[in-house]
């Protein structure tokens, strides 16, 4: 059996769990990794992307709706537990499999939770992989909070929010890793890339609303990309005033949402292949103007920005702060478990007939 999961090559942290984290939750897990046949859709918003062979079975498991077009669904997938309450309404499947994202497997492993006590402390900020052209690190340096880049070892970034007494969060993986290994969690927005639909899937999984904090841009580079994403590409963030207007009316939120995704991928709202040349090229431009010298132009702007970016993340943390409940998380990951138990027993099915 192979994972299928997002593989970037710089890496990710919550696409990279995928690559440990279900051969330690899950013993049983078939080790045939060359066997096409066979697929555990895992840890990620993966329906619609890299879709894999037609003909193979696909066990899906914590796996998330939310960027891409859903694929035609026929009984080749077997979906046994989603990432909450909107990917089971915008599949059209029975609620009851929407559990959890399967990165809270975590709280399962005996190896991982330290008790508050034992944590050495610390605040760390986690910015969304599409961040990459800020200047988080130096905001955080100036801010006096611990940066983590998503594209560090999983296994070192985990050690680092497990030691944490607080996690700002970009990156949705760093909360909901944060909240399984129950250190609470601040979230945050960089950019029009950051997904309210899977943010909100999944707070809502375990019982929890998603009040994004936005923070200001920490580059004109990361300012120019998120104008080219509003302008030429497709902005999963709905807009600030929108989220404050919505409040914790959730039912509203998940309705917004589905309403968002219904409309983005339908026939008359796909990008064109025009469109998508135009955003190639714009972000090509972006490349350019980052391998270059032409930085040094605007690196006086570049200042004022980090400054403006360390007010606000430090504000961050007199902020309220998130935890789920224990009941609703331990409940989120028995279904995670019981999904897993049964992945056992239709892979052996599957396999042997």
């Amino acid at each position: 059996m192979r994972t299928l999961y997002y593989r970037d090559s710089t890496g990710n942290f919550g696409d990279d769990l995928n690559e440990w984290l279900w051969d330690k939750a899950w013993p049983e897990k078939p080790r045939e990794e060359t066997n096409d046949n066979l697929v555990l859709v895992g840890i990620g918003t993966i329906f619609g992307l890299h879709p894999p062979p037609a003909d193979a079975e696909k066990i899906v498991i914590g796996t998330g709706v939310g960027y891409d077009p859903i694929p035609p669904l026929d009984d080749k997938w077997h979906i046994l537990a989603v990432r909450g309450p909107l990917s089971a309404r915008a599949l059209g499947i029975d609620p009851a499999l929407a559990q959890t994202d399967g990165a809270a497997l975590l709280r399962a492993l005996p190896q991982y939770g330290k008790p508050a006590g034992e944590r050495t402390g610390g605040i760390v900020f986690m910015p969304h992989l599409s961040a990459r052209l800020g200047k988080w690190e130096a905001v955080c340096k100036r801010a006096g909070i611990e940066f983590l880049n998503p594209q560090w070892d999983s296994h070192l970034l985990l050690s680092r929010i497990e030691q944490a007494d607080l996690v700002l969060a970009d990156a949705m993986h760093a909360a909901i890793c944060a909240d399984a290994l129950r250190v609470p969690w601040v979230p945050c927005v960089t950019s029009a890339e950051i997904s309210s639909f899977k943010w909100t899937d999944w707070s809502s999984s375990v019982g929890l609303p998603y009040r994004p904090n936005f923070l200001p841009f920490s580059s004109v580079l990361e300012y120019a990309r998120d104008r080219i994403v509003r302008r030429f590409g497709k902005p999963h963030c709905l807009d600030e005033q929108l989220l404050a207007e919505i409040g914790d009316d959730r039912e509203r939120m998940q309705q917004v949402l589905l309403d968002n995704f219904a409309k983005n991928f339908s026939p008359e709202h796909l990008q064109t292949a025009h469109q998508k040349r135009r955003y190639k090229r714009a972000m090509n431009v972006i490349k350019f103007m980052r391998k270059s010298r032409l930085e040094l132009l605007w690196s006086p702007i570049d200042a004022i920005m980090v400054a403006r970016a360390a007010k606000a993340l430090k504000a961050l943390t007199n902020r309220p702060s998130y935890l789920s409940e224990d009941k609703d998380l331990d409940r989120a990951v028995a279904g995670l478990k019981d999904a897993l138990r049964r992945a056992s027993d239709l892979a052996r099915r599957l396999t042997h007939g």
